[in-house]
Order: structure tokens, then C-alpha cells, then sequence
């Protein structure tokens, strides 16, 4: 997927200027929409400094109606887009009004596959992927005005098509750490997070395995990737 890097071109304020974070500080991913039939990055750039007063562009992503995706700030920015979560937060904003119309097709595909791509690069899962109007303090909010439980749903299914890595004991690297990052988070003990498929994380595999009623093989395929998305949708 190509992303558009804008950030040096946007409209930003003349003295305040945004915090930073590290990525570990990132524990969730929001989607927005724009609550306007068009509009692009520069527009709200501007609408965000001139009307808010806000450092800069309020989101981190935004995707326009034909696909392409812009990136307006760097993941370590703190920026304004879900006020009391912004700390925790990445900022995805689709072009559109959802309330009165639907993403277009190929939107709704740039925001899974971003979405996913992200996920990834922050070692987090579908469930901490949230709507606006999801989060505490927000629940009167229409945005983004798409169901988000099937957007998680269509992620999770996106998942288990594109990562069909095969691990095995004795593997090594960070997809083995995603691998036990994820087994840790549902409260099955693969040992150290290290990138090595060791004797503990084969032990924890096939502890998670006969959980989900799976073959109790140790190998971490198709099914089993699976059925840990499943865990976290």
C-alpha cells in the first residue's frame, strides 16, 4: 500500500507546537470520519489551526473517497483528534460524511489495510481498534458513522488471509514475537518475549490449541492464526 508522507506540507501553527511520545506510549487506533461530503488533508489542516487553534492537523491518516492515503503526522505526535485519549491514540480519518453516505470501496479497503499495517507495527490487536463515538466521553458522538464491529470483523478476516506465516520450534524473529505477544495477552504463558520459538512458546501454542479445539501439533499455521484474531475480535 502506498502512503502519501504530507506532513512538512500542512498548514501548522505558527507557535505551539505538538508533544511526542514513543510508540510503546500507543495503546489504540481510532477511526473518523471527516462529517463533510469532501475535503482533503490541507483543508483540515487548516480548519484544525485557524478555527481550533490546535498545533497542527488533528488526525494522523487521512484517506480520501478515491483510496489515497496521506500520512499527516508521525506516530510520535500527540495530536488532537479524540480529546482525553489523544496520549494513547492514532488518528485514521476518512473523507466523507458516513451519516449520510458510505465509504467508497476502495476507502473501506485503504482503512483495513492501513489499519492492519498498523496494528502490526504497534504489536496490538483488533480490539484496540475503536470507533470515535466508542470511546469513554464520546458516546454522543456520530463518528465515524460505519459499524465498527463489522469493521474489526473484516479486519480479523483480512488477517487471517494475508498472514500466513508457518512457525514452528525453532523459529526465530519478529513474527514470533507477535506470536507471543498475542499469547500473552489471552493469559497463556509462552516464557520470555524474545522472537524465540522455544520449548515454553511450543508448550503455549498447544495449550492455546487444545483450548480452541484445534490439532494439537505445536504449529503455528493458518488455523491457529486464525483463531487468535477470533480471540481478540
Amino acid at each position: 500500500m502506498k502512503i502519501h508522507s504530507i506532513q512538512h506540507q500542512l498548514m501548522t501553527h505558527s507557535t505551539k507546537k505538538y508533544q511526542c511520545r514513543t510508540l510503546s506510549d500507543i495503546h489504540q487506533i481510532v477511526i473518523h470520519h471527516s462529517a463533510t461530503r469532501n475535503g482533503t488533508p490541507f483543508s483540515y489542516a487548516n480548519y484544525h489551526v485557524t478555527q481550533h487553534g490546535w498545533p497542527g492537523i488533528g488526525y494522523h491518516y487521512v484517506i480520501q473517497k478515491d483510496g489515497t492515503v496521506y500520512k499527516c503526522n508521525q506516530l510520535t505526535t500527540i495530536s488532537y483528534h479524540v480529546n482525553g485519549h489523544n496520549r494513547r491514540s492514532v488518528g485514521i480519518c476518512l473523507t466523507g460524511d458516513f451519516r449520510l453516505e458510505e465509504p467508497t470501496t476502495l476507502q473501506y479497503r485503504q482503512a483495513l489495510a492501513l489499519t492492519q499495517q498498523l496494528l502490526e507495527t504497534l504489536s496490538l490487536s483488533t480490539s484496540h481498534v475503536f470507533g470515535h463515538r466508542e470511546l469513554r466521553g464520546h458516546h454522543s458522538n456520530h463518528c465515524p458513522g460505519i459499524s465498527m464491529v463489522q469493521f474489526r470483523k473484516n479486519l480479523v478476516s483480512l488477517s487471517s488471509r494475508t498472514n500466513k506465516t508457518l512457525l514452528k520450534k525453532g523459529d526465530r524473529g519478529e513474527v514470533v514475537k507477535k506470536l507471543q505477544r498475542q499469547l500473552k495477552q489471552i493469559g497463556i504463558h509462552p516464557g520470555p518475549v524474545d522472537g524465540i520459538f522455544g520449548p515454553l512458546t511450543e508448550q503455549a501454542v498447544r495449550q492455546f490449541q487444545r483450548s480452541r479445539h484445534l490439532s494439537e501439533d505445536g504449529l503455528v499455521g493458518k488455523n491457529t492464526w486464525h483463531a487468535l484474531e477470533i480471540a481478540f475480535a
